[in-house]
């Protein structure tokens, strides 16, 4: 069992994209469903699903659900 807090989900669309992404760089595995559930509250599975699909858009996260570094920009 995981001993990380849920992090409440927050409120704003710009508050998502940034929490989920320091979320990955904290765990350093690639994004799922299943492991940002774990680590957030007060989610669905359709809110992280369009918030990782967001990510992808917007250069974040490839389609395999690695996080890109700053220095792949």
């Amino acid at each position: 069992m995981d001993a990380h807090a849920k992090t409440p989900w927050p409120g704003t669309y710009l508050g998502r994209l940034q929490a989920v992404t320091v979320e990955l760089r904290h765990i350093g595995a690639p994004a799922s469903v299943e492991i940002l559930l774990s680590r957030f509250s007060g989610v669905t599975a359709e809110q992280i699903e369009a918030t990782l699909a967001a990510l992808v858009l917007f250069g974040r996260v490839d389609k395999k659900g690695e996080l890109f570094s700053a220095a792949d920009s």
